[in-house]
């Protein structure tokens, strides 16, 4: 899906799929985007193939057809449909698909990906659009999201099962419920409790390590290998009560199980992190 923004920038998104011995998988599926210079990974999905109930259907992988927009802060919003292993379509035998939304704060170097559809509906959210970025209304910041709603799984015209009357529906999910990575010490809502985690893990390459505090005090957030020697400390200092992120690059890591902690005046909290090769 290319796409040219206001100031004449040229973006691209695009599904990926693997080719083995000439054959083709719908699964493990990735959606990736290029900026003119440099591909980044926005998303992989994918399940174990034997937890796999059924096909995904004509013309499609596991996540696929996306599509991308921006709003008037430089913020990049990526849409795209993905399958859901467990959902099937009893009248077609096909899975159906839900509509994923993913967001950057620093052009597409980083990314945060959430499903905005319901899991597990009786019905399949198909052919998602987001070239509209994001608008304000009341204040808030609200991302459009414009998809299909269709009834029965499956493409008529190739016989997989009856024409339905599909509605087209436009959500406008909060901008806010997407923590956009790439913004160093980025604050949103208050938890109330002590959050930690990455995204993705395992990674090769860079991640995002999110994390929140319910209250304002001394904050450390260190990185540590799996015998406990200490790697190095990504965030310190005094914050205010909020969520944060901070990148972490992958070059000066050995392949292997590592260890985050996050520490304030009161309480700590420790997540586990795997970086491959």
């Amino acid at each position: 899906f290319p796409w040219y923004d206001w100031d004449g920038g040229f973006h691209l998104v695009a599904c990926v799929l693997p080719v083995v011995h000439d054959t083709m998988y719908i699964l493990p599926a990735e959606i990736w985007y290029w900026n003119g210079t440099a591909w980044t990974e926005v998303h992989r999905a994918g399940c174990d193939p034997a937890n796999l109930q059924a096909s995904v259907g004509y013309n499609a992988i596991y996540a696929c057809r996306p599509t991308i927009g921006s709003d008037g802060e430089g913020n990049l919003w990526v849409a795209w449909e993905q399958f859901d292993s467990a959902n099937v379509e009893p009248a077609t035998n096909l899975l159906r698909g839900d509509v994923w939304l993913a967001g950057s704060s620093d052009g597409g170097a980083t990314w945060t990906a959430k499903q905005i559809t319901e899991p597990g509906t009786s019905v399949s959210h198909r052919f998602p659009c987001v070239v509209d970025g994001a608008v304000v209304i009341d204040d808030e910041k609200y991302v459009p999201v414009v998809y299909e709603v269709d009834q029965v799984a499956g493409f008529v015209v190739q016989g997989q099962g009856p024409a339905t009357s599909n509605p087209i529906c436009v959500q406008w999910v909060p901008a806010d419920s997407l923590i956009i990575p790439g913004v160093s010490e980025e604050r949103s809502r208050v938890p109330d409790r002590l959050e930690l985690s990455a995204t993705p893990n395992p990674f090769s390459g860079r991640t995002t390590l999110s994390y929140g505090v319910p209250k304002a005090g001394n904050v450390v957030l260190t990185l540590a290998d799996v015998s406990g020697r200490p790697i190095g400390t990504l965030a310190a200092g005094r914050y205010d009560a909020g969520r944060y992120t901070v990148s972490l690059e992958s070059s000066n890591l050995p392949a292997g199980v590592y260890f985050y902690t996050l520490t304030t005046e009161s309480s700590s909290l420790t997540k586990k992190l795997t970086v491959a090769r």
